[in-house]
């Protein structure tokens, strides 16, 4: 794996002049990068994403930790509610019992507002839809009876839940930019009678039915709501071809966000390699974001953040930012945190947990690469109240083995022992 590190310059450029990391950051932001263009380096939006699906934190918590996201770079949230959203009416029975109230949901982005921060909701409109269709209400809507993961589209209810869905979070974000519609991991798809029936009339490919989905949702949205715009994870998109991506015309409403975790990204990706990837997105799109994790991302039970691996993730993705045609804007960074990989899955890793890794990753994106003895790996360290430098070693691996997370064991522990008067676990209580 190609490293991008930060250059000789700009260590000496950040010398111990100063000891906050913001005055780090500032200082090294305005660099200029090897490799990459700054601009490519350093685009406008770094998003922390907040996975409400798992062990949601009380306000009080994020209180405390929205400030330290800003502080390490972070320039907006990604906020996944799922339950944890107060719907109401017809879809009250969405909301967990214990879910944000509309006050509290407020009180939200009034804290990413003070603080000058991008706030970006998400909602699921396709797959990933466990939580609306265990409910007996919307059961008649999956599109295979005994699983709960993805609607049938060709259901004519199923796009008037996903409206009213939508219309309960605009209204209770009415002054946000962006909207997350999700529609990631459709792993049940034109598999129900109807949807295969359809497709024999259509003489269409599955992927045109969940194109055809999309669009009905994305056009919704920019009819209703046409100063938003819309974001879509990018895996559905990957295996469809240029020709119906283009005939849809979804290039002209939607940014996809094209999204690995792994600290590897050459060669190919899923079935796809990059390379051609680029070459399609470029001749569909106008602009595209980043996904990268910075927990979450190595196994559905773990409990202990493998920084190692997290850190090469985004040190891939710096790598990789020079092969994104020119033509294709990349907007920013969505670094993701997985609470759980569905709705019935186990927890991750708590969220303050992966505080550490998190400021890492966030500075690394930010100086456009990381080294053992960078400055800012110092200052991260001292800001968030460890006694020693935390314990980061670079090994390139293409898995999580078992030895690099025992690296961060330390750092876990350190964590928690030196820091847990700033970052106290003030969690609601599991659904």
């Amino acid at each position: 794996m190609a490293l991008v590190t930060t250059s000789q310059k700009e260590e000496v450029s950040v010398a111990s002049t100063s000891t906050s990391v913001e005055e780090a950051m500032e200082t090294e932001e305005g660099s200029s990068q090897a490799g990459a263009s700054a601009e490519r380096q350093n685009p406008k939006h770094r998003l922390v994403h907040l996975d409400l699906k798992g062990a949601p934190p009380k306000l009080s918590y994020l209180a405390q930790v929205i400030p330290l996201f800003k502080k390490f770079g972070a320039t907006g949230l990604l906020v996944e509610y799922e339950d944890m959203f107060p719907y109401n009416g017809e879809l009250r029975d969405l909301a967990a019992a214990h879910a944000y109230s509309q006050e509290e949901i407020q009180q939200l982005q009034e804290l990413a507002k003070e603080h000058d921060m991008l706030y970006v909701p998400l909602v699921q409109t396709f797959g990933h839809f466990e939580f609306v269709l265990k409910h007996d209400t919307f059961r008649h809507l999956r599109e295979v009876d005994m699983y709960p993961m993805a609607l049938c589209p060709s259901n004519t209810e199923s796009i008037v839940v996903v409206k009213k869905m939508i219309d309960q979070l605009m209204a209770a974000h009415p002054d946000v930019r962006y909207l997350h519609i999700g529609a990631d991991e459709v792993f049940h798809l034109a598999l129900c009678k109807t949807c295969k029936l359809r497709l024999a009339e259509q003489t269409w490919t599955d992927r045109q039915l969940f194109l055809d989905h999309i669009m009905t949702v994305l056009s919704y949205i920019k009819v209703m709501y046409p100063n938003v715009k819309a974001i879509m994870w990018d895996d559905m998109l990957r295996e469809t071809s240029m020709t119906h991506l283009q005939a849809y015309g979804i290039g002209e409403m939607v940014e996809p966000m094209v999204w690995c975790y792994l600290p590897r990204l050459s060669g190919t990706f899923l079935t796809v390699s990059f390379e051609d990837l680029w070459k399609k997105y470029a001749a569909v799109f106008k602009s595209a974001w980043i996904g990268t994790a910075f927990k979450g991302a190595t196994g559905s039970s773990q409990y202990i953040v493998p920084i190692n691996y997290h850190l090469q993730n985004h040190m891939a993705w710096l790598a990789q930012l020079d092969n994104i045609p020119s033509s294709l804007t990349v907007q920013g960074w969505a670094l993701t945190g997985w609470s759980r990989y569905d709705h019935y899955a186990t927890h991750c890793e708590l969220l303050p947990a992966a505080i550490p890794c998190l400021a890492l990753c966030l500075q690394t994106v930010v100086h456009g690469g990381f080294t053992e003895d960078c400055d800012f790996h110092r200052k991260v360290s001292e800001e968030l109240g460890f006694s020693q430098t935390l314990q980061v070693q670079l090994v390139p691996k293409s898995v999580c083995a078992v030895s690099s997370q025992h690296q961060c064991v330390s750092a876990v522990v350190m964590h928690n022992q030196s820091v847990v008067k700033h970052h106290t676990v003030n969690l609601l209580p599991a659904a």
